[in-house]
């Protein structure tokens, strides 16, 4: 997967079951990883993760803290894999 090689990417929702499926795919390419998630513990740094922002994007405050917050590690973000969410089941 050399097309993530050199791109910083935003995830959203980081820290839930796909959210850490995906980091853990990106961790395996040379793409450069901020993640965010809200109120949860940070995964295991390593040298993909830029940074970890807690945000909650469900609220105008939280989406433009997590802007500020990303530029300030990076001018650029490439990609952002929108993850964050609930669900229910039943």
């Amino acid at each position: 997967m050399r097309y993530f090689d050199g791109k910083v990417i935003l995830i959203t929702g980081a820290t839930g079951g796909l959210g850490s499926e995906m980091v853990r795919q990106l961790r395996s390419t040379q793409a450069k990883i901020i993640l965010t998630d809200i109120g949860k513990d940070p995964p295991h740094p390593d040298s993909r993760i830029l940074a970890y922002v807690s945000a909650d994007v469900s609220t105008r405050d939280g989406c433009e803290a997590l802007v500020r917050a990303s530029y300030a590690v990076s001018p650029v973000i490439d990609m952002l894999i929108n993850n964050a969410g609930l669900a229910s089941v039943g």
